[in-house]
């Protein structure tokens, strides 16, 4: 089973909402806990990390673009916005991962993340950490 679609995403300092892209594959209504996959970047996109769905053909993954990458939205008035795009912007990241679990109805139940190269610098945790997250 594969589902694609977008998740509005608002974002405080911007007047239009975004989009978040995401991709899943497998049935995460399941009782098998789902596999978030995080990307690396900025400036990334979900695509070379698509190899996990052989490794974990049981698992439901769900694979998505972190905003201004890949098929989500583009912010090109954000270019060089130090403040915006800076690693304290992490939560805005944390934000939409947040919005994208809200989305997909899994923000109370057990999750798994995976974060690969820059995504696994800002590893959700204390009062940020989703509240079914297993690993």
């Amino acid at each position: 089973m594969e589902q694609e679609g977008s998740a509005e995403f608002h974002v405080p300092s911007l007047s239009e909402p975004c989009k978040t892209w995401y991709k899943v594959m497998g049935d995460i209504q399941s009782s098998t806990t789902p596999l978030i996959i995080l990307h690396g970047g900025p400036g990334a996109c979900h695509e070379y990390l698509l190899p996990l769905t052989d490794l974990a053909p049981s698992v439901s993954l769900i694979f998505y673009d972190q905003i201004g990458n890949g098929r989500s939205t583009h912010l090109p008035d954000k270019a060089g916005d130090e403040a915006f795009w800076s690693v304290g912007a992490r939560g805005l990241f944390k934000d939409e991962l947040d919005n994208l679990l809200s989305h997909l109805g899994l923000q109370e139940r057990p999750i798994d993340i995976y974060g690969h190269s820059w995504a696994a610098c800002w590893r959700p945790n204390g009062r940020r950490r989703p509240r079914g997250l297993r690993s």
